[in-house]
C-alpha cells in the first residue's frame, strides 16, 4: 500500500516499517519484498577529538549503508550541533551525496566557533533519501 502509494501517499520508510512488522511473523512474502526493497540507514555517526577547543576544527564520520538500489542513490546528511538543547546554526549544514550499494563512511569537517561556550555540545546528524530519514547523535566537550 505504501510503497506503491494505494489510497495513501507513497513513503519508503512507510512501507518498510510494515514490510519488517510482517517478516517478524515469519510472512514468506514480507520476507522475500524485503531482500528487494531498497535500504538506506545511517549506522554510526562518531566526532574526532571527543574534546576541543573553540576555533578547532572537528571531523565527524558517518557510516552509510545502501543495499537493493540499481545505480545510485543521492542522499542528503544534515548536521547540527546542538548546545543547552539550541542549535548552533540556523540553518543545518548540509552535504549532498550519491552513494551505490555497499558501506560509505562519510567525512565532514566543521570549525567549531570561536566564541564557543565550555561544556557538553550534541552533535546531530540526520539521513534524508528515498523517503527515509534516520538520525544518530554523538556527544563531544568543547574546554
Amino acid at each position: 500500500m505504501h510503497e506503491q502509494g494505494l489510497g495513501v501517499p507513497r513513503n519508503h520508510a512507510e512501507s518498510l516499517k510494515w514490510y519488517r512488522r510482517a517478516a517478524e511473523q515469519k510472512l514468506p512474502e514480507a520476507i522475500e519484498r524485503l531482500k528487494n526493497l531498497p535500504s538506506i540507514e545511517l549506522l554510526s555517526t562518531e566526532v574526532q577529538p571527543a574534546e576541543i577547543n573553540p576555533g578547532e576544527k572537528l571531523n565527524v564520520t558517518s557510516l552509510v549503508e545502501v543495499s537493493g538500489i540499481s545505480g545510485s542513490l543521492e542522499i542528503n546528511l544534515e548536521r547540527q550541533i546542538v548546545f543547552e538543547n539550541k542549535p548552533l546554526f540556523t540553518t543545518p549544514k548540509v552535504q549532498s551525496q550519491k552513494l551505490t550499494n555497499g558501506s560509505h563512511k562519510i567525512v565532514f569537517e566543521i570549525t567549531i566557533p570561536s566564541n564557543a561556550h565550555p561544556g557538553s555540545y550534541k552533535f546531530v546528524t540526520t539521513l534524508r533519501a528515498a523517503g527515509i530519514e534516520s538520525q544518530k547523535e554523538t556527544l563531544f566537550l568543547v574546554r
